[in-house]
């Protein structure tokens, strides 16, 4: 803080504004003073009150995380509304404002199931670039959830999330091309959407382009045709594309390995295959039956390495929109709450913080790479993380940075600038679905 608690403190007592601040972030974090969530909040709702919209942000987070509080998503949108109003962008409130979304839209942590105030912070956070929540109002404005039905923005939505990397957003974007809604109808634009989908085993897109190459829209340009994709969505667990496999496999006179796929559609749920399973039965030799019993024991092994895959993915999906709870673990380490204060594992958990979308996190990473003991002291990378909090218009880190320039050369400075662009060239790599 450049002055201490003490002093910050009377400034405050004065009527400083940023001050006050200091002084409740100082009591929320226990920097140079004791944690005291109570008396954090009294500064903080001062300085909201006084028009500092940072705080403002702040009592909102506090309220989501029942911090000093007890949950209330409705006094959190108070708080973030007040914060927009104030002059924060949407992209500083929509780290939080997708945890308030869910609340609304879920009717979770005593609140009403309410579509429009869902969708209204679901789309703070979608325009704050979270590709998954761009993705979610798109899908609200094609239902008419919460706002009035509009395919055209939901395209938009779509659009802006498929070219973020979204998974869901190349397959939504897709859909719009294949079947004219939104957008003027066009196969190849949906073909190239859904084709990138499938290739990241989006099993919904994987299904999607078989039924394009059975109807004559898609161009087997790889020796993926429909058989090649209904397989893949099946294996995956996709019903229809399992029903859809037998057929293809039937036609072609495979009938082993028809018989196998209705088998797996019937064994989740699809009883009436059962009919035509009884009556390809009918058609197959003794070693058609033999042969399709080895072709089954293989599907169910390729299906207990697609469910492998699938935990791998949720756990990925989990850490992606949780940069949150990986922010917050650096808290932990970082403050040594509830754990031993450790700045190597802080700053792996801010670090990771960061490459998951959080912009916030920058500040503390920098500060574990002062914190930490020799060797792994730098200033360098500490430059580095705070360049980059800078730029993201965190005020709070502007006077740190100032000070470390002044300590450092104008070659660890250029140095620091590379580690900046390679930081911020990661988090390009690690957006959601890449």
């Amino acid at each position: 803080m450049g002055l201490s608690f003490q002093e910050t403190l009377k400034k405050a007592e004065a009527g400083d504004i940023q001050a006050q601040y200091a002084v409740a972030t100082a009591l929320y974090e226990g920097e140079d003073v004791e944690e005291d969530y109570a008396q954090a909040i009294n500064w903080f709702r001062k300085a909201a009150e006084g028009g500092c919209a940072e705080s403002a942000y702040r009592l909102g987070g506090m309220c989501l995380r029942a911090e000093g509080f007890k949950e209330d998503p409705g006094e959190a949108a108070k708080w973030f509304t007040r914060a927009l109003a104030q002059g924060l962008e949407p992209w500083q409130v929509g780290c939080e404002s997708w945890r308030l979304g869910d609340a609304y839209y879920f009717g979770r942590s005593g609140v009403a199931i309410d579509y429009a105030e869902a969708f209204k912070w679901y789309r703070v956070a979608a325009d704050a670039g979270v590709q998954d929540y761009m993705v979610k109002v798109g899908m609200m404005y094609a239902a008419g959830e919460g706002v009035l039905k509009d395919d055209a923005e939901a395209a938009k939505y779509y659009r802006m999330a498929a070219e973020r990397d979204s998974w869901d957003g190349w397959y939504k974007l897709g859909m719009c091309f294949k079947y004219g809604v939104g957008v003027e109808k066009d196969s190849q634009e949906a073909e190239k959407w859904l084709l990138l989908a499938a290739l990241k085993n989006h099993e919904a897109a994987q299904y999607e382009l078989g039924l394009m190459f059975v109807a004559g829209d898609a161009v087997d340009t790889n020796g993926c045709d429909e058989k090649y994709w209904f397989t893949k969505a099946g294996i995956k667990g996709h019903v229809l594309a399992q029903i859809a496999a037998a057929e293809v496999y039937e036609g072609r006179g495979d009938l082993s390995g028809a018989y196998a796929w209705y088998r797996i559609a019937i064994s989740n749920g699809n009883t009436s295959s059962q009919s035509k399973m009884d009556l390809l039965l009918s058609r197959m030799s003794q070693e058609d039956f033999l042969s399709s019993r080895v072709y089954h024991a293989q599907l169910l092994t390729s299906f207990a390495e697609s469910a492998a895959w699938k935990a791998k993915r949720a756990l990925e999906e989990a850490q992606r929109k949780h940069a949150y709870a990986l922010e917050t673990l650096g808290n932990c380490y970082f403050y040594g709450r509830g754990v031993p204060k450790d700045y190597d594992h802080a700053f792996i958990s801010y670090r990771e913080a960061v490459r998951h979308g959080s912009s916030t996190a920058l500040y503390h990473a920098g500060l574990c790479c002062l914190n930490r003991e020799e060797p792994y002291r730098d200033e360098i990378e500490a430059y580095a993380y705070w360049s980059l909090a800078s730029t993201s218009h965190n005020s709070s880190v502007r006077g740190e940075l100032a000070k470390l320039e002044e300590r450092i050369s104008h070659d660890d400075r250029v140095r620091g600038q590379e580690i900046a662009n390679m930081i911020r060239a990661d988090i390009e790599a690690n957006k959601l679905g890449g």
